[in-house]
């Protein structure tokens, strides 16, 4: 069968509601309200500001899954996360924000 006789054969069978795709509601991701959580690092040449957002990360696992669970402590699935950082000589501190998710 050709591509375009199964092409139209597809757009038929769609027309008529023989082939439902619909996604699954399971698939999409259930968010929390966005919050927000601080951490501090030591380093110099940049190392400050990398050990401060790992520790607001921690933080933000840390403040997710005590706000609304467990499933929701995990920040790879947290949406639009947002940092702020700022650093000193020898200290950085960052803030980050995000929408927890699981």
């Amino acid at each position: 069968m050709s591509r375009v006789v199964r092409f139209l054969a597809l757009s038929a069978f769609a027309a008529f509601g023989v082939i439902t795709i619909t996604p699954s509601a399971d698939a999409a991701p259930k968010c929390k309200a966005r919050i927000s959580a601080k951490g501090t690092g030591q380093g110099i040449l940049g190392a400050g500001t990398m050990n401060a957002k790992v520790a607001a990360i921690e933080a933000f696992e840390g403040n997710a899954a005590k706000t609304y669970g467990r499933p929701y402590g995990k920040f790879d699935n947290a949406k639009g996360a947002k940092f702020d950082c700022r650093s000193g000589t020898l200290k950085a501190t960052c803030v980050v924000t995000a929408r927890p998710c699981k």
